[in-house]
Order: C-alpha cells, then structure tokens, then sequence
C-alpha cells in the first residue's frame, strides 16, 4: 500500500470491526445495588459502587457491574479526587439505558482544588511497563504488515507493541515538498509516531502485525524501537447517562478560561485498552467528556451529547484504530459563542492514526480537532454540519495534522459565504495546518468554499461512491466485495447481506418493487455463478445484471426467488453486479424485499488438480510400468546413472514410501499405495550415485491438458548421497523447455543411516521418514499439453559422492498433476421491451429461439429469424413463453 492513494481505514474499531461488539447477557453479574448502592436518594454511592467494581476484578471471569435503572450520586468531599479506577479485562459498566426511565450516574464535584477533576470513571492497567525490547533494523513502507527487528526473542504471537521513531529523516518520506516554520518542533524531531500493533506471526527477526503501519518509517536504528505495549482487553460500558454537576457551577465555558472551565468535570476515559468499547450512553453537562488514551481497537457508537457547553466531547490519543461511530454532538451554546457544540469537535490528538469517525453530526461552524503533536492518517467519513477553521494545539506542536488526513463525503457547515482554507502556510498561523489533506466528495451546500494545498481534491460539490470509504474498505477485506442498495432500514443495512451470517439480512425501506442490491468487487472479474438467499420468498420477477462501464446489462432473469436460488451463467467479466426486483408477488405488492446473502463466483470455478501419471511400483529400471495413468493419457519412464545402474533389489530398495501422497499431493481418488514390498516398490541410487530419472507423457485423448506439478517422496540414507534435485522439460516436448526448478545444494533430508529403516514390513515407523516435494510446473510461458502433444520431463539428481559405500537415495511415488478444461457453460437467453418489440439476445452459437403460449403444453414454434442474436420479436403478448434451445 505503500503507493496507494488512501489508507486501508478497515482496522478501526472492537476486534478490528471483524466481530461484533459482544452481547454481554449471559456474564457473570454483580448489581451495585447488592453491594449498598441506592437509586433515587439523597446519599453517595461511591463506596457501593467500588466495591461492586472490586469484587468484578476478583470474579476471575467475564462480569457485567450492573447499575439497575435510576439515579446514583458520586464525587462527595471524600471522594471527589478519588476516581473508580477499572484495572482489570473482561468488565462491563451497565445501566439500564441512557433514556427517559433508565441508569443516571451524576458525578456532583469536580476535585477538591476547584481546578482540573480526575477521570471519574477510568479504564486503565494497575501497572503499565512501555519499556524498549528491541530495535527495528530496516525502512518500514506505508502500509507493511511486517518489520525486521534486530532480535525478536523477547516478542510473542498475541503481544501488542508499540513502534516508535523520532527522526527528521521521516519528514521527506511522507511530507515531500513542504517548508515548515522554525518555532515548529516538526523540522528538529520529525514525525512522532506511537502506532500500537498486534503480533500475528515471527519468523526469526522478522515480525508480522494485524495491523498495517500507517507511515513510512526511515532507517534510522537510534530511535527506531519496538515497545512493550501493556493493555487490559474486553472492558466496555454500555447505557448509560452520565451527568455532572458541571449544569449548576456558575461559570460559563470560555476557552482556557481556567482549569476549571477546561477539566473541571470530566465523565469517562479508557487508557491503554485493547478491544473495547463504549455504546449507547450520553453525556450531559461536562467540561470533556470522553478521552480515548493509547488504545488499541477500541469502539464508542451511538452517544450523544448534550447539556452544558464545555471544552471537549470525544477525541483518541496516542491511539491506532479507533472508530467513533453514530456521534451526535448537541450541546447548547451557553456562552454566546454563536456556536454549538463543546469547543473542540470530533478529536485526533497527539500522534493518534488509523482513527475513523463515521456518520458523526457537529454543529454548523464547530471545528474538528486536530490537536497537539501531529496525528496523522485519520478519516472522516460521512461527517457533518461542522468546518475544520479552530483545530486546537500550541503553535510549536504544528501541523494540526500529519500525512493522510482523509475527509470522504464530508459536508461542511459554517457561516462563511465565501471562504478559502489554505492548509500550508508555514510563515502565517492557521489553524488548521495540515500535510497534503485528502478531500473526495467535499460537500459544502450554500457556500462558496475553496480548498488550497490539498494531497487531493475530487469530486468536490458530489456525493461519491461508495456513500462510506470505511465500510467499502471492512467489506473488501473481510468478504470480497462491497454491497450497497438502492434503499435500507436502519437495522437491516446492505451490508447484512455480505457478512457470511444466515441470520442477518438487508431489508428494503419500503415495497421491493424497483428496489436493488449491489455487490462491487474492486476490480473486474470473470464470473459464471449467482447465489441469492431470500428471507421470505416475497420477490416475483427479477434481474441480474452487470455494469459494463457505462450501462447495466442484463445477464439473466426468473420469477421467484426464495431460499438457496442458485443459477449459472455464461461467463462475463466485469466490476459490479446486482440484483433488481422488477416486482412483488401477488398479495405481497407492499412487502420489502430481503435478501440474506448475495454472492457471486469471482471467476470460472477452476477444475481440480488430478493426476495425469504416477509411478509407485519399479518393475524396470528401462521401462517401469506407469501405476496409474488417466484417461487419454499414456506415459513411460527410464532412470540413468552416469555411474551406474539405478536399484530396485530388495536388499537396497528398502527406502520405499507408504504415507499414500505423491509427494504432498493426495492422487485426488488415486492415492499412492500404503503398503511396500521389498522388491521393486521403490526405485534407489546406491553408494553416492548421480542420476536422472526421465518422465514422457502423450495426450492422445480429446481435451488439453495444463500440466501442473511434478510430486515424488525421497529419503537420504548417509550425507553423501545425491541430495540436489533439478527439474528439466526436454527437448521434444510440446511445451517449454528448460530448466524448472534447480534446488539448493543438498536439500534433500539426510538422516544419517540411522533411520530406523527395516526389512520388516510390519513396523509402523518404517518407510515413514521422506521428504515429500512438489515443483510447480505451472510457472513455466506454456505448460498446456494440447491433443496430439507430447511432454518429456528430466527428474536430476545431483552433489552426490560416487563409491561411497551405504550413501544411498532413495525415490518413491513420482507423479505428474494437471487440470482438464472446465465443462461448457449453458448460454442464458436476455431480454429487453424496446418500444412494442421484445429483443433477446444470448451468448453463443448453434442455438434458436421458441414460444408458445403455455408453459407445459402445446407445440414449441420457432421465432422468425432467430438464429443469431439480436431477435426481435413483435409480440409482447404477456401469455407467451420464450426459450432459448439448440439447433
């Protein structure tokens, strides 16, 4: 991804937005109320509520602390610099619901200094170790999901880490062509990164994230570092509203007024945490309500905020993949600032990335804040009714924003009539500096707004394609395709009918009739297969059809859809697809339509790997009878030494294979045989040998063939055997010749003549010790035998000593793979009502078209003309039936 244009933005979110947040019914649950906590009087609760929270951390399994519905008091002089401190995975704070008749926590002091109050609420580890382990030892790409590190003892599958790096040597890789102001820190340290990453995969000094990196990191050994990253995981808090007494302080919110007015009551913060989540909570009257602090996954969907003006409503810090959902800030404007909203908008701070805030609602002319030290490679997607003219942060902490800030189908609100926003200018403050920002479907309806120094600019005053970047990126990644509709109900979106789940599914918003579902695949594809499952069987007659770049075409069409429909189609290649329901069953007219899944086949189902020829018995040296050979297939075999005969005596053929594989290759129904026999099962070079064993296959049947692999056991008795192999097409062959696959030196395993090796058929662990190899044949410019072809394959075994004594390798279960030709696809006839005549069309030759006027009787007549598409026909009588049949 390193040139690409956009982020993969797919990694926000709980689980990477792979799993749903979980349904936490059925833990473990401690109601505060057991523990001495009140609803709806006069007293605290803070010691209640601590307690509950303790005894959750002491559980030892997943716990939900459960707030019944009503209202709970906290922050009293005793308590009011004491925060409840969350330090253990697997703990839900829950209410009752954060509506009319549900759970109000109200926080009524801020600290006892009258300046900036604690967290009341926070999620953090006991202990928290960001101590270096290793070095990173090479350039990182924009985009990589591996780095090499100088040593990866100290790292494990499953750690999380943090990467971090501060050089200027960053700057030009990812900010190209920019000057910066010198009060700025950016020109003397460069880009600050602290991306949070999960382990999947080490492979000596080389490791593998989840997660992509963000930035290109430099080499630059001194300050490139791999962190230790402590978290706690699954922790989250669900419905429940959170006030404070923030609603009856005097003071009214001016910014940096005091601690007070910025800090002084703050609702809930989730610090170092790893997949967790907070949804279906508001928060009123707060001076900040909610801090996202070196998180990792993490979800917060459906809040709302409300009340009091304060200073901030929602931002990530030094964060990676944090996805602020369904946002609705709706704070009242108390201090005649002439805007609503908290003062700083939706947040990116402090080298925070990978950050998306999808269809979140501001205030017209509330700012979005990017703030402090540069975060970077952030989205805004669907985000609107606010303006990025007030991002906050000190002067010497600029830009605002690193590389990658992408806005897709933001919509600005302001009160500018005509307003130009440069966002480059390194000798004149602006606050909203930032590095070559991304805008694709820019909206900004009733103002005349220009955007200067932009990374990119498209589409401005349009609504793109697709309506969300982040859902078309999650989708692609996780299903192949992105699937969108001509309408959905709130609870029933497009994008259920592309999450591989039969219990979900999209739902139109009104009568199915004229409504469609698409699936996008990114890049065009060959495709022959539809599968559609329908909730209901509501849908009458309908359409496939395909865009062709510049219309949609019909592909196929029926009447009924219902459960597992299945159908097969010729072959057409191309980006977009989608089902349109022409209309509703009979009763069903006012019915949605709903449809389960909708999948197509990326390309032609490919044919099986079979085997073409195998040898696992030698009753020649010359001309070994072929053990298997298939259909139109006739094949031969002949070994030689340079030094000698190649064996097949009992007392030297013993090194024979029984694990059934011809090499790793299961025969595909002809397996190798499982048994060995002393005699001929086997083929060997003895004392050191060097020799060849040469392979010639003729297609004398009706179908090509494209050859596939080459696959054969071998074992080394004693290092100095022939342990180098090479793969050779000979001259005379029907496809290219030359050199396949050379091996390196001695790659085949040498076992030292201790390898249990017996005479005795019997023993479970004889014959079992053979490296099973496979080389492709598929690479090769032509590896397609054609009818009448013939191919002469060169098996070399080479590097061995000659005349020394018991040196010996031996071959077994040599075979040749390859794929027939996929079976021919059933045209289907298309149609199309132009003016009175109906035209048909199909794909294919030898075919003709019929009707009549009943669907089970009467005589088939030819439609005039209608040997070669197009066919127009007159009629558009709606009784008459058509198909399509051969000559």
């Amino acid at each position: 991804m390193g040139d690409s244009l956009l982020l993969d933005f797919s990694y926000a979110g709980y689980q990477f937005s792979e799993q749903p947040i979980p349904d936490v019914s059925g833990w473990n649950t401690i109601d505060v109320t057991a523990y001495g906590a009140v609803a709806d009087d006069a007293g605290f609760d803070d010691a209640a509520i601590q307690a509950a929270i303790t005894a959750a951390e002491a559980s030892g399994v997943p716990t939900v602390v459960y707030f019944p519905a009503g209202r709970y008091k906290v922050s009293d002089a005793a308590t009011q610099d004491t925060p409840f401190e969350i330090n253990g995975s697997h703990i839900v704070l829950k209410g009752a619901g954060s509506g009319v008749g549900g759970t109000e926590i109200f926080t009524e002091r801020s600290d006892s200094d009258g300046g900036a109050g604690p967290w009341r609420f926070h999620f953090k580890p006991a202990s928290i170790n960001d101590s270096d382990i290793t070095t990173i030892t090479s350039a990182i790409t924009r985009g990589d999901y591996q780095i090499q590190v100088a040593n990866a003892g100290a790292l494990s599958v499953g750690d999380t880490v943090n990467l971090y790096q501060q050089t200027t040597d960053n700057l030009p890789l990812n900010m190209p062509g920019l000057s910066y102001n010198p009060i700025w820190k950016l020109p003397d340290n460069g880009i600050r990164p602290h991306e949070k990453h999960l382990i999947t995969a080490i492979q000596g000094n080389m490791v593998t994230f989840k997660n992509p990196v963000n930035m290109h990191f430099a080499l630059h050994h001194n300050s490139s570092r791999v962190e230790r990253y402590t978290t706690i995981e699954e922790v989250g808090v669900e419905d429940i509203l959170f006030t404070s007494g923030w609603a009856d302080d005097p003071a009214i919110y001016e910014h940096h007024d005091s601690d007070l007015v910025d800090y002084g009551w703050r609702a809930l913060a989730m610090e170092n945490v790893f997949n967790g989540w907070v949804r279906n909570c508001e928060f009123k009257d707060w001076n900040e309500a909610l801090w996202i602090e070196k998180c990792l996954a993490v979800t917060v969907k459906d809040v709302l905020y409300t009340g009091k003006q304060g200073h901030t409503s929602y931002y990530a810090r030094y964060s990676y993949g944090v996805l602020f959902e369904n946002m609705w800030d709706d704070v009242r404007d108390d201090g005649g600032h002439n805007i609503a909203g908290h003062g700083h908008g939706p947040g990116m701070r402090w080298s925070t990335t990978g950050t998306v805030f999808l269809n979140c609602k501001m205030n017209e002319h509330q700012s979005i804040d990017c703030h402090g030290y540069h975060p970077y490679g952030n989205l805004l997607d669907g985000v609107f009714g606010g303006s990025f003219n007030n991002n906050g942060g000190a002067e010497d902490s600029y830009p605002n924003s690193g590389p990658d800030l992408t806005f897709w189908n933001f919509e600005h609100a302001s009160y500018y009539s005509f307003k130009t926003f440069d966002f480059w200018d390194p000798v004149n403050r602006k606050t909203h500096t930032y590095a070559w920002p991304k805008f694709i479907g820019f909206l900004a309806p009733g103002e005349n707004i220009t955007l200067v120094n932009t990374g990119l600019n498209q589409l401005q005053g349009t609504e793109v394609y697709p309506k969300s970047l982040f859902e078309a990126q999650l989708q692609m990644r996780l299903f192949d395709g992105y699937v969108s509709a001509s309408s959905e109900t709130q609870d029933h979106p497009a994008k259920l009918a592309n999450d591989n789940d039969a219990g979900t599914a999209w739902i139109s918003d009104g009568p199915g009739a004229g409504e469609w579902l698409m699936i996008d695949l990114g890049v065009s594809n060959a495709v022959n297969s539809i599968a559609i499952d329908e909730d209901g069987g509501r849908a009458g007659n309908f359409l496939i059809e395909y865009w062709d770049e510049s219309a949609w075409q019909v592909l196929g069409a029926g009447s009924g859809i219902g459960p597992d429909w299945e159908v097969q189609l010729p072959e057409v290649t191309a980006r977009k697809f989608r089902l349109s329901v022409v209309n509703m069953k009979s009763g069903e007219e006012a019915s949605p339509v709903s449809i389960r899944s909708f999948h197509i086949s990326l390309e032609a189902d490919p044919a099986s790997e079979v085997l073409i020829a195998g040898w696992d018995t030698w009753d020649s040296i010359s001309a070994p009878t072929p053990t298997f050979a298939a259909a139109g297939i006739t094949a031969s075999a002949s070994a030689s030494s340079p030094e000698g005969n190649w064996n097949t005596s009992a007392a030297e053929a013993r090194g024979s294979s029984k694990d059934g594989t011809w090499g790793t290759f299961d025969g595909n129904g002809n397996p190798a045989s499982t048994s060995t026999t002393l005699g001929g099962d086997g083929i060997s070079l003895l004392n050191g040998r060097n020799g060849s064993i040469t392979l010639t296959i003729s297609n004398i049947g009706s179908s090509d063939i494209n050859l596939g692999a080459i696959h054969f056991d071998a074992l080394a008795f004693r290092a100095k055997a022939a342990r180098t192999y090479a793969v050779n097409v000979l001259a005379g062959s029907d496809i290219t010749v030359g050199n396949v696959f050379t091996s390196a030196d001695q790659a085949i395993t040498e076992l030292g003549g201790t390898a249990g090796l017996k005479t005795d058929d019997s023993d479970p662990e004889t014959h079992d010790q053979h490296d099973d190899i496979d080389v492709s044949l598929a690479g090769i410019a032509d590896s397609s035998l054609e009818v009448g072809g013939v191919a002469i394959i060169e098996l070399v075994f080479s590097g061995g000593t000659p005349g020394n004594s018991g040196h010996h390798l031996w071959i077994d279960n040599v075979g040749i793979t390859g794929t027939f030709p996929p079976g021919t696809v059933s045209p289907v006839l298309e149609y199309e009502i132009i003016g009175g005549d109906i035209v048909f069309t199909w794909i294919g030759s030898g075919m003709k078209v019929q009707s009549r006027t009943n669907l089970t009787e009467g005589v088939w007549i030819d439609v005039p003309d209608s040997d070669a598409p197009p066919v127009t026909n007159s009629t558009t009588d709606p009784e008459a039936f058509f198909r399509l049949i051969e000559k």
